[in-house]
Formats: structure tokens, C-alpha cells, sequence
């Protein structure tokens, strides 16, 4: 265990980012009423705690002091809970990682935060361009027998949706039990903060996502499978994603498939604006730590 504050710390923003993404994990299947808002915390739940125990070893921090640690995990809670009450979409992850990869790059020439700034813009693109391609295809296998594909394609969106949960566990969770050190008393309040953050306060934010799209059910198939196979791979990598830019992006491109809109895309471009912004502010903010430091 790397120290009480630390620990403190971990456990808070384990508690937020288990709350924010309970929309973002299960909100397509709530909207295409798959699972009602009852039943959902508790499908996004398990799903977590077992991508956590399964996967979260993947997940491996740049190594930094313990006061930079402190202190970035400090910037990240206020710059999160700023966002929350001027109601602004902040990315508690890209905050987060990009500090602590920016240190890397600055003190040791890691090149984790290129590597990862690349994905992160590459995964995005991809999913905005074959999201559309695979509604459509979707449909077309859809319209032959419209029965039977309607069940397939509902298995798949739940299998879609835990899986997601499951990456969510092993990246953004797992990357903050690795962060604190991977202590088993860390652990035990990861898994309480996350079982609050899902079932209390995540519920007030289940719509939140909801609430700028209309999907079909090949529209949520297609969000959510793009969403968990860009996790899936960023997991394997090693890599902390932002669950909401994934599913925003998969949304956007769902909607190039439709003849009419589907999102409100005011909202969509502000949020991308903000969470893709938190990149290069939360790099500066740490060179402006790392010279306070130094002086």
C-alpha cells in the first residue's frame, strides 16, 4: 500500500468513476428498454468486479514519486468535481493518466503518453468510420428474417454490454487499484466505493447519456460492440481509456447510418471539445507541478 492519502484518494475517484460510467456501460441497453434502471446497476456491477479480478493485471502504470502521485491524484478529484458542479463532461481517466504519462516522458523519455494520445485518436476515428458500415450491414441481415435476427442481435447487445463493463472493470478500475499498489485493503474499499458510486449516485446519472440519443436495436448492438472491442484492445495494451468518448464516437457514427438524426449534436460537440481538451491541459498542469517541484 503506498500510503493513507494515496489510498484516500484511490478510493474517491474510484467512487466517481464508477457513478459517471454506470450511464456510459449500460445506458444504450436502458434506452432501448433491454434493462430497466432496476436491474441495470447490478448487471453493470458484476460486470465490473469481474473485469477487475480477470484482467486488471494489464494495466501497468508509469512508476512516479509518491508526493507527484498525491498530487496528481489531488488535481484529478478537484478538476473532476469542478466538472460536476459547472455540469462540464471531464474525463477523469485521460486526467489522470496523462499526468502520470506525462511525468514519464518528461523524467525517464517514456513514450507511454505518444503511444497512448495515438490510440486514443485512432481508435476514435475508426469507430466513426465503421460504425455506420456495420448498421447498415446489420440491417440488411436484419430485413431477411426479422424475427430471429431481432433475438440474436438482443443476446448480442447483452453480451455487448458485459463485456464493456468488464473492460471498464479492468481498465479505468484496475488502472486505479495499480496506481495505489495493488493492496488487498485497497481492493476491499475499490470494490465498496465502486458497489456506492454504481448503486446510489450512479442511478441519478443512468439517463444522463440516454437523454441525447435514440437508438434502435442494431444502433446499440453496433455502439456497444465498437465501445468494448476499442476497451478491449486499449486493456491489452495497457492503455487507460475515457468509456464516454468511446461510446460517444460509436453513437456519432451510428448516427452517419441514419437518414435522420439521432443525437443532439450540440452536446456531442462540447463534450468531445472538453474530455479530448483535458489531454493537453492536464499535460501542462503537470510540467507546471514538475517545476514548482523543482524549485
Amino acid at each position: 500500500m503506498r500510503s493513507l492519502v494515496t489510498l484516500i484518494l484511490v478510493t474517491l475517484l474510484t467512487y466517481l468513476i464508477s457513478s459517471n460510467n454506470l450511464s456510459v456501460c449500460v445506458g444504450p441497453l436502458v434506452s432501448t428498454r433491454m434493462l430497466n434502471e432496476r436491474t441495470a446497476p447490478i448487471f453493470a456491477y458484476v460486470s465490473y468486479i469481474i473485469g477487475l479480478v480477470l484482467q486488471s493485471h494489464r494495466m501497468v502504470p508509469i512508476t512516479v514519486p509518491l508526493s507527484f502521485l498525491n498530487i496528481a491524484l489531488s488535481v484529478t478529484l478537484i478538476l473532476v468535481l469542478l466538472g460536476e458542479l459547472f455540469k462540464v463532461p471531464v474525463s477523469l481517466m485521460y486526467i489522470l493518466s496523462t499526468s502520470i504519462m506525462t511525468y514519464g516522458l518528461i523524467t525517464y523519455g517514456d513514450p507511454k503518453l505518444l503511444y497512448a494520445i495515438t490510440y486514443w485518436t485512432v481508435s476514435s476515428l475508426i469507430i466513426l468510420v465503421l460504425s455506420p458500415l456495420l448498421l447498415k450491414t446489420l440491417h440488411k441481415i436484419g430485413s431477411r428474417r426479422p424475427t430471429l435476427t431481432a433475438s440474436v442481435y438482443r443476446l448480442a447487445s447483452y453480451v455487448a454490454s458485459f463485456l464493456l463493463c468488464m473492460s471498464f472493470g479492468a481498465n479505468n478500475i484496475g488502472y486505479l487499484w495499480s496506481i495505489e499498489g495493488r493492496d488487498t485493503i485497497a481492493l476491499v474499499l475499490i470494490i465498496v466505493a465502486s458497489m456506492i458510486g454504481t448503486f446510489i449516485t450512479g442511478k441519478r446519472t443512468l439517463r444522463k447519456l440516454a437523454g441525447v440519443y435514440a437508438l434502435t436495436l442494431t444502433g446499440c448492438l453496433t455502439a456497444m460492440l465498437f465501445s468494448y472491442l476499442a476497451a478491449q484492445v486499449a486493456t491489452l495494451l495497457g492503455i487507460p481509456v475515457s468509456f464516454s468518448v468511446l461510446l460517444v464516437c460509436s453513437i456519432v457514427g451510428v448516427s452517419y447510418g441514419y437518414s435522420i438524426r439521432i443525437i443532439d449534436t450540440r452536446y456531442v460537440k462540447r463534450a468531445l471539445t472538453v474530455l479530448y481538451g483535458s489531454i493537453p491541459l492536464s499535460a501542462l498542469l503537470t510540467m507546471i507541478i514538475l517545476l514548482i517541484l523543482r524549485f
